[in-house]
């Protein structure tokens, strides 16, 4: 990419430095460039990585990038059925299972 650090925006912060690195995937492979930030913070130093690690496009890309994000992530909220929340409420209320 050739942007420099002052034309990219953060576009998404993830606490999950993988998450990021897909993130940034999708975007790319949809022809908006894009890099992950902070990961190797958030991956060696987690009580560190306040903010997480973050996906960043340069400025012009910044609202198509939101706009993929967002229709990621109602994709991921519709193929669960249930959002994160709701699963974590869900796995607190059972009993850990035995074998």
């Amino acid at each position: 990419m050739s942007a420099t650090n002052d034309d990219l925006v953060t576009v998404a912060t993830f606490d999950v430095p993988m998450t990021a690195s897909v993130v940034k995937n999708a975007l790319t492979a949809e022809g908006i460039p894009a890099v992950v930030t902070d990961a190797d913070v958030a991956t060696l130093l987690p009580s560190e990585a306040v903010h997480g690690a973050k996906v960043q496009v340069p400025a012009a890309f910044a609202a198509e990038a939101a706009l993929k994000i967002a229709a990621m992530d109602a994709a991921h909220t519709d193929d669960v059925g249930v959002d994160d929340e709701e699963l974590s409420r869900q796995a607190l209320s059972q009993p850990p299972e035995t074998e």
